[in-house]
């Protein structure tokens, strides 16, 4: 899974050979890889716990069994080899026939390696 699509759910935006995280201003998160998504953290998308970063997904819909509450959780660290390690969750709540409450849980887990800065590719300077 790429990276861009793990922490954005919306890969078709985001191009390019690396991602950069970064922190352009107090308390505001961004991630980019051609185009840049920006998150704001403490507002219940975005928060740092413990050393971790945590990004939230969650929305409602409607399934054949009844209605459903999803959640998605992307937990951020780097591990002492400088890789940048992902845990992703999702979790579903169901209402089966509208009266019988389900939960499902699913976690993974991705490394992702780090990129050097003589690895980085280099913008073209403009020519006369």
């Amino acid at each position: 899974m790429r990276f861009t699509h793990l922490a954005t759910h919306n890969e078709l935006d985001f191009s390019g050979p690396y991602v950069t995280l970064s922190f352009p201003e107090t308390g505001v998160l961004a991630i980019k890889a051609g185009a840049e998504r920006r998150f704001r953290l403490n507002n219940g998308v975005a928060a740092c716990h413990n050393g971790n970063l945590e990004l939230r997904h969650s929305y409602t819909g409607q399934t054949w069994f009844g209605p459903a509450w999803n959640s998605y959780r992307v937990v951020l660290t780097r591990s002492t080899d400088g890789w940048l390690v992902a845990k992703w969750e999702r979790i579903e709540w169901v209402l089966i026939g509208f009266f019988i409450p389900t939960r499902s849980l699913i976690r993974e887990w991705y490394r992702f390696e780090p990129v050097s800065q003589s690895q980085q590719i280099q913008p073209e300077t403009a020519r006369p």
